[in-house]
């Protein structure tokens, strides 16, 4: 299972230890700007593995295009599904964007690309031999422009996880075994950051269920409308254990693991990465922490399984404070 290449962030810089057995800290993790958003029209550059960039705009690619409510009070938002071709490759984009209803260009977006080699038509793209990256960002997010950490105190945040779920299955699922299955996911992530110890950690899954959402991939992953699979991500949590953040408001760490109360999980690990807001809330904290997480696990009958994707979580007194457009 090719897993995905996080474009979240670039390279990391200027790395330090603090005190405690030795860890790492990451004084500077610079954010890559890959989109650009003037209020109607967005561009997203793509970067695979081949290092050829091409970049995807909706004014030229969009594929499909629709309004979209987000969580963000006086904001409003749209998705694309973009699709470009060229000789060698067929890329697709989905983009889920939110701007401020008072200043269109302040924005935040969040999605996934897809290539895959040649021009695979509709449902046949195998989606399992794609290259795949995830970006999230924004001018909340942008480095050029930190938060103002708070230095005590701590705050909740709650919101959307979105990805892909790869389900590998094992001796134990009989003829299914050595099939392989992909669905898009969708859960809520809850994040607590401790501004004393400069830590944050959370849970995907543990306030309700990652669920098969088929919906914004539709046409990417070339879905024929049926019964889920017999492995479904139902009941899996992905814990995201405390992590330092920098003076910036950018965090990255290793510290992943996943659980399920029905299946024996021999080994599990994985990433989480993202960044705090650089607009406080009406409590002088962060108004949202977005980042991208992947976690990969294997049970004990030789399964194997990732869920991958982005999120986006705010704080109580941000969520509270408007409507929605």
């Amino acid at each position: 299972m090719k897993r995905f290449i996080p474009v979240l962030f670039a390279t990391t810089l200027l790395a330090g230890c603090a005190g405690g057995g030795g860890t790492v800290v990451e004084e500077r993790i610079d954010f890559k700007r890959v989109t650009q958003f003037d209020g109607r029209v967005l561009e997203v550059e793509v970067t695979p593995t081949d290092g050829r960039t091409l970049r995807l705009n909706t004014a030229r690619d969009s594929f499909v295009s629709s309004s979209a409510t987000p969580d963000m009070p006086n904001h409003s938002g749209r998705y694309w599904t973009l699709l470009n071709r060229t000789s060698g490759n067929t890329t697709i984009v989905y983009a889920l964007v939110n701007w401020d209803n008072d200043v269109q260009t302040d924005y935040l977006v969040a999605g996934w690309w897809l290539q895959f080699e040649g021009r695979p038509r509709y449902p046949r793209f195998p989606i399992f031999t794609s290259e795949r990256g995830i970006f999230v960002e924004g001018t909340e997010l942008d480095t050029a422009n930190p938060p103002r950490m708070p230095v005590t105190g701590a705050a909740t945040y709650v919101g959307a996880s979105g990805g892909l779920y790869a389900y590998e299955y094992g001796r134990g699922w009989g003829e299914l075994a050595g099939t392989e299955v992909f669905e898009e996911v969708q859960g809520v992530i809850t994040l607590r950051a401790d501004f004393s110890s400069k830590t944050i950690q959370g849970c995907i899954g543990c306030e309700g269920d990652i669920e098969i959402g088929r919906s914004h991939l539709r046409f990417a992953l070339g879905w024929r409308q049926g019964d889920p699979p017999a492995a479904v991500p139902t009941d899996y949590e992905v814990h995201l254990g405390p992590t330092p953040f920098t003076r910036g408001g950018g965090f990255r760490a290793a510290d992943v693991r996943v659980t399920h109360p029905g299946r024996s999980v021999a080994q599990s690990g994985g990433s989480w990465e993202g960044r705090f807001s650089n607009r406080p809330d009406d409590e002088g904290n962060p108004r949202l922490v977005a980042g991208s997480s992947l976690a990969e696990f294997t049970e004990a009958d030789g399964s194997r399984g990732s869920l991958e994707g982005i999120f986006n979580a705010l704080s109580e007194p941000f969520r509270n404070s408007g409507q929605s457009q």
